[in-house]
């Protein structure tokens, strides 16, 4: 449970209109902190960076490398909808917990429980 000054920090993956309202969301909110942008090309996240006005956030083009980011708590995924599952379970397995509006593609035949957490994955 977070306390009054606690914050999550979160680390936005994909930079299209989707993130926009993902990171007004946190910004709205008090308990969260956007503290990196990962996208295809380090240009896109320094772009949403920049239009979304956030400040002292790094900007990452590397997925794996965003996900080692000092600090990361969560992991909003904002990508297209085709490497949701390959991202969120990337996310789980190093440890972040993790946003993604998954649609019912994935099918109940592609679901499982993630071995360190009550997450249920789509692989």
């Amino acid at each position: 449970m977070l306390g009054m000054n606690d914050h999550l920090s979160v680390l936005i993956h994909g930079a299209g209109w989707v993130s926009t309202q993902h990171i007004a969301a946190f910004q709205a909110n008090p308990h969260t902190r956007v503290v990196a942008v990962c996208s295809r090309t380090r240009e896109g996240a320094l772009r949403r960076i920049r239009e979304s006005g956030l400040r002292d956030v790094a900007a990452y083009d590397d997925f794996g490398e965003a996900l080692r980011h000092p600090g990361v708590d969560m992991v909003s995924v904002c990508t297209p909808q085709h490497p949701h599952c390959a991202n969120v379970a990337e996310a789980a397995r190093a440890g972040k917990h993790f946003w993604a509006g998954c649609r019912r593609e994935a099918g109940p035949d592609r679901l499982l429980r993630h071995p360190r957490s009550d997450a249920i994955l789509a692989t």
